[in-house]
Formats: C-alpha cells, structure tokens, sequence
C-alpha cells in the first residue's frame, strides 16, 4: 500500500491547514460551470458571432500567458526583506520550491483564484465593458485550468508525448537548474520575448554540475523520487551527474529543514 505523502506543514491552526490542501479537481470544480455558464451568455445572449468570439479566445489566452509569466516572476519570486514579507511568500510560493513533490499543493486553492478571478474580472468589466468582458474572461478563466493542469502534470506524472517531456524539462529546470529562469509554465513565450529562457543545455553538462550547485537546488528528500524522474528524462539532453545528485542529497543538512518549520511556526 502506497504510504500518505508526508506534507510540509504551514499552520498550526487546523482549519487554515486543512484549506492548504488542494484536491487536484477542485479548480475543475469550481470554474468549469462558471465558464460554461459566460460562453452561453456570449452566444446565446450577447449573440457574438463564432469568430468574433474565437479572436476574442485567442487574445485571452495570450493574456493569461503573460499573467502567469509576471504574476510568477514578481509576485510568487517576490521575497522582501521583513520576517512577515518572507513568511508571505514561504506560504504563497516557496514552500513549492521547498517541497515541489506535494501533489495536494500543485493547483491554486480556491480562496486565492477566487479573490483574484474576482478582480481580473471586474477590471475587463471597466476596460471591455461587460458584454466584450464575459467571453473573454471565460477563455482566460481556460487558460488558467490549462496552468493549473499542466503544472500538476509535468510535477505529478512521468510524460511520453514530445510535448509532455518538454513541458516536465523547461519547469524542472525551473526548479533545479535555475528558479531565476523560466517562469513560463503552460507556455515559453514570454521568456522568449523577456531574454528568460536561458540555455540551460548547453550550461549544464556532465562534470558541470556541482554538489553545492545540486544542493541548494534540492531542498530535502522528498524531492528524490522528482528528481530521479528528472535525470531519466533528461538524461541525453542534460546529463547530470547521478553520483553528484545522490551525495547532495545525503548531505543535505537537517539545519534546512528545521528552518521550515520554524517559517511556517
């Protein structure tokens, strides 16, 4: 029997704990009615024409892609220099970094998509009026379920699809090559146009790849199984060092661990 995975805990208050769990559907869940519910309006009620409303998808889905690309770059990396600043981005994004294998952390809860699908939406309301502003944020509201999904698989599941392999490559290099690098999740375009794309293939070859370079990249065991998946996926593209990875991850020090738990207390 497969043992329940072992989540880093974030609050000591029960409740608030038990709401930073994530069931993978619950985003499903939560939007799928609501964008069924405006493309029926946009049709049925606004009677915008197929393409009209396929010009409208397409442009918002590009700003759901340089949503994901700033929100992830300024906000999720957004550190500070107070306690209460670091603790705020520990709880909002860096406990991911810290344990990226947790699959009930994987997609956004629903008391944050919520507030912020809130406010993108009342600001298309002000900008596109609403008529313009319900199709559109139904196609953003899709490229957001897209995000979601496409993050929870490239960390969940091992891919066999060209694609897959390459979404799993770009964000795990994220993760352990560089997180100051690719911020792109569903889509790369935007570290393109920004100079973020950096080429980690040809930096990170065999004999390159250094145990203190490996280690702060790998913050605890639990990333083990990721990162094993990672160096069979990789292994003709980046070539990291086995030996390298397993010594970093025995000397990981236990100080780090005892520093999350004293972030998250």
């Amino acid at each position: 029997m497969k043992k329940p995975y072992k989540s880093l805990k974030l609050f000591e208050n029960p409740f608030l704990e038990r709401f930073s769990h994530v069931h993978p559907l619950v985003p499903l869940m939560v939007w799928s009615p609501v964008v069924t519910f405006l493309l029926w309006r946009s049709v049925e009620v606004h009677r915008i024409r197929p393409h009209v409303l396929a010009v409208l998808g397409g442009l918002a889905l590009v700003a759901w892609t340089l949503s994901e690309y700033l929100l992830h770059r300024f906000i999720f990396h957004f550190e500070g220099e107070s306690p209460r600043a670091r603790r705020a981005h520990f709880l909002m994004h860096g406990m991911h970094h810290d344990d990226p294998m947790d699959p009930t952390r994987l997609v956004m809860p629903p008391a944050v998509s919520v507030v912020l699908g809130c406010v993108v939406f009342s600001f298309l309301r002000v900008l596109l009026g609403n008529v313009w502003a319900e199709p559109f944020f139904a196609f953003y509201l899709i490229g957001y379920l897209c995000y979601d999904y496409i993050h929870f698989s490239v960390h969940h599941f091992q891919p066999r699809s060209r694609l897959g392999k390459y979404y799993k490559q770009n964000h795990m290099a994220h993760h352990y090559v560089n997180s100051r690098s690719r911020w792109g999740v569903s889509s790369p375009f935007w570290d393109y146009v920004f100079g973020s794309l950096e080429n980690f293939t040809q930096e990170v070859k065999a004999g390159e790849v250094t145990t203190a370079e490996v280690r702060a990249a790998t913050p605890q065991s639990n990333q083990a199984n990721e990162l094993n998946e990672l160096l069979l996926l990789n292994e003709e593209v980046i070539n990291y060092k086995p030996r390298a990875v397993e010594q970093a991850l025995n000397e990981w020090p236990a100080s780090r661990q005892a520093e999350n738990q004293q972030a998250t207390s």
